[in-house]
């Protein structure tokens, strides 16, 4: 083998590399999960109006202690009045059961 074709390689080697760091790079970039942060110190938990309800704090607190009997027995009334009833309440619900 002669010494261009031995540094020909060579080059190409190294361009092959440096292809799949880039590729590898994009693909490592493009699989990251989107930050849901949002920046806003004004942003709100969306449970907040659900926390307000003590049926709903004492029952996530049940499920917390893995005792679902005990969510869904401080959940009943919540779930059974329909002004109380919120999709939080009814999803909390779901999870006791």
């Amino acid at each position: 083998m002669t010494k261009t074709t031995k540094s020909t390689r060579r080059r190409y080697h190294i361009r092959g590399v440096c292809r799949l760091a880039l590729l590898l790079l994009i693909v490592a970039a493009g699989c990251m999960v989107p930050s849901d942060h949002s920046g806003d110190p004004a942003a709100v938990d969306p449970r907040a109006e659900a926390f307000t309800d003590p049926a709903y704090r004492d029952a996530a607190a049940a499920l917390e202690l893995d005792r679902p009997w005990r969510a869904e027995a401080l959940l009943a009334p919540a779930l059974a009045d329909s002004a109380r009833r919120t999709q939080w309440v009814v999803l909390l619900a779901a999870e006791a059961a």
